[in-house]
């Protein structure tokens, strides 16, 4: 299992090889990394989606976001912190 330096440096949510005696045991233990990274990157995006979404619809007397546009916005910067998939994009546009 082989993994991009760069793309690790880019990308904090994806775990770097761990090694071991074997590589079975090494690919287990990236793995277990892994799914806890990709369990705290899905945690950490819908938990901003969510802030912004929450701001939009209870802005109050505070004008948050002047239109869909600039909740688009918030919104796409959010998803390229983090390397959203085209599904994840898909999704948020649609609560647009």
């Amino acid at each position: 299992m082989q993994v991009d330096h760069e793309l690790i440096m880019n990308n904090p949510f994806i775990a770097e090889v761990i090694s071991a005696k074997s590589d079975a045991e090494s690919e287990r233990l990236t793995s277990i990394e892994q799914a806890k990274l990709t369990q705290t990157r899905a945690d950490n995006l819908n938990a901003e989606i969510e802030k912004i979404v929450s701001k939009r619809r209870y802005q109050g007397d505070r004008v948050v976001f002047r239109n869909s546009e600039e909740f688009m916005k918030a919104g796409m910067k959010i998803l390229e912190k983090y390397n959203a998939t085209e599904n994840e994009k898909t999704w948020f546009l649609g609560l647009v």
